[in-house]
């Protein structure tokens, strides 16, 4: 069976603007933990006399700091709650979202935290698809410095690159449905997808990237509009700009939450379009 890339593409989208609410709650509980461990961290860093900017703290990104002695043991463990957080937000909104695009679980209540067998498989496998992606990384490179020792042909090195970095994009894309397989309890995740997308890489390929897009051209359009309308009153007063700076960021998380509700809905349908009444 073929992906429908357009029929997906738009069911995801009316999906989530028909179940908004369903979504928020589903999202909800991981994104409070993301929040509250960038609030903690925000606050340590102000407490010892740091800066951290909004989208630092929001991302969990380390900032360098100059003092030593006990200012570095609470930024540290600053940045390991920060880090624990990001961790529990991060799988929990792949879980989250899956299951309630496939199974429909959630909808209904605000608080959805699997922190169970679930999320530290989902965990486990986060960690060794990047050491495969490594070890793959590695194994190009020796490939690509035997043939300059051999053959000395920069011509053909380019070419190797080319179709091992292709080989290793189109390894990606077939194990892409893992996340969503560990979500509903799936044996042998990696497998599973590979199989299931079989013949299907392009088209998976065109669905994630007409969604991401479309999101883009979402994201471009409204934060242009808002920063326009800043840009006209700031000629009024410049009081007036800090809500429109407000604005842009709320604008963002709605983006980030668009992207996230989208993307899980459309693999979701994926999924079922491959394996409704089989399952």
């Amino acid at each position: 069976m073929s992906i429908q890339i357009m029929k997906i593409y738009k069911e995801s989208f009316h999906d989530v603007r028909d179940h908004m609410l369903e979504w928020i709650r589903v999202a909800y509980a991981p994104a409070l933990v993301w929040a509250l461990g960038a609030a903690f961290m925000g606050i340590i860093y102000w407490s010892t006399g740091h800066s951290v900017e909004l989208h630092q703290a929001m991302f969990h990104q380390t900032v360098p700091i100059e003092k030593a002695g006990d200012v570095w043991l609470l930024i540290g463990f600053a940045n390991l709650i920060s880090f624990i957080t990001y961790i529990i937000s991060a799988m929990t909104l792949y879980i989250n979202g899956f299951r309630y695009g496939i199974l429909h679980e959630g909808g209904n209540q605000w608080w959805n935290l699997h922190l169970n067998k679930r999320f530290v498989r989902m965990i486990l496998y986060s960690i060794l698809v990047p050491i495969l992606g490594a070890v793959y990384l590695l194994t190009s490179f020796g490939i690509v410095f035997i043939s300059q020792h051999l053959f000395s042909s920069i011509a053909l090195n380019v070419i190797l690159g080319v179709l091992l970095g292709l080989f290793g994009c189109y390894v990606l894309i077939r194990i892409g449905l893992f996340h969503l397989l560990i979500s509903i309890d799936g044996n042998q995740p990696l497998k599973t997808s590979w199989n299931l997308l079989k013949g299907n890489v392009l088209r998976f390929f065109g669905l994630i990237f007409l969604i991401m897009m479309s999101i883009l051209i979402i994201a471009v359009m409204g934060i242009g509009v808002l920063a326009l309308l800043g840009y006209l009153l700031s000629f009024v007063t410049h009081t007036l700009t800090g809500p429109i700076a407000v604005l842009i960021y709320l604008f963002g998380v709605y983006i980030w939450f668009l992207n996230w509700a989208v993307t899980a809905k459309a693999l979701s349908l994926v999924y079922t379009s491959f394996t409704e009444g089989k399952v």
